[in-house]
């Protein structure tokens, strides 16, 4: 099929697709303690299904194609590892634009070097497919095998893969200190090099206002004026801890046994449903076509 414009989409689980909440979906970690004993934890990820064919993307312009990387726990380091290699293999300038959708930095995604690009990633379920003009792109696997996620210390503690407690606060301030930020900023100057380099023009979607305090900065490109996605009050899109828009629920204090978090954290708040996605992706959408 003919296409009016081809985008590269680079985001994390907001990006992935739209999301359905299933209290029974509890995903554990096995953290190994001090004296070498193992103990069960709530990850705090779960309570929630994926479905990848409905990311807010899709309600973009459906005359243009867009190749999108959904990255739960993902940032701007392991967006500038995708489009570098885009960028070596002779591919970016195949793109008439790119949009990096951010969210809270630093977050650290490494992949195993000894696995070809190709292989680490892999489309959504022939059933969870989004419409033709969407190529779709997820992460394969974690843990040791091929992408690894460790944790941010910005807001979600210990679901990217560690286990970070108040009592190693030093340990967060160490992860959001100066080596993590000139790690985050080198792979954002990489972002906007590369499109600099070979005129595409990049554009950028932050999901709130207090991201932009704390994301790398990349000179060239347009940040999309869009309301936000994320909080409440005028600047917002107004779909922020709304049920019909926001997947979240109580959790049965049972089974809430998150040791960072206490057992009065009784409320999960997860990412958007198919209707939020929509109230995002129409925000877009206005804004590219004014700038594309």
């Amino acid at each position: 099929m003919s296409y009016r414009k081809r985008a590269l989409i680079l985001g994390c689980s907001f990006t992935a697709g739209s999301y359905t909440w299933d209290p029974d979906n509890v995903i554990w970690h096995h953290v190994t303690q001090s004296d070498g004993s193992v103990k069960k934890i709530d990850s705090g990820v779960g309570r929630e299904r994926l479905d990848t064919s409905h990311p807010w993307c899709r309600w973009l312009n459906p005359q243009d194609h867009y190749t999108v990387y959904g990255l739960p726990g993902a940032g701007i380091i392991q967006h500038a590892t995708i489009l570098e290699q885009y960028y070596i293999t002779d591919k970016l300038k195949d793109f008439d634009y790119v949009v990096l959708q951010t969210t809270f930095e630093p977050r650290l995604t490494f992949s195993n070097p000894d696995v070809a690009f190709d292989d680490l990633f892999e489309p959504p379920r022939e059933d969870h497919k989004p419409p033709d003009n969407i190529t779709m792109w997820l992460p394969q696997g974690n843990g040791d095998t091929k992408i690894i996620n460790f944790l941010n210390a910005h807001g979600n503690n210990a679901n990217l893969g560690g286990n970070f407690t108040d009592s190693k606060h030093f340990v967060k301030q160490l992860f959001s200190g100066n080596t993590n930020r000139n790690a985050v900023q080198c792979a954002a100057e990489l972002i906007n090099h590369r499109c600099a380099e070979l005129k595409i023009p990049l554009f950028i979607f932050n999901f709130g206002k207090w991201i932009e305090e704390n994301t790398a900065t990349c000179p060239n490109a347009t940040v999309l004026p869009v309301p936000y996605a994320w909080g409440d009050g005028k600047d917002t899109m107004g779909i922020w801890m709304k049920k019909k828009y926001h997947v979240m629920g109580w959790i049965d204090p049972k089974i809430n046994n998150r040791a960072d978090l206490g057992p009065s954290n009784d409320m999960f708040v997860g990412h958007y449903n198919i209707q939020g996605n929509k109230v995002i992706g129409q925000h877009v959408r206005r804004a590219l076509e004014k700038l594309t």
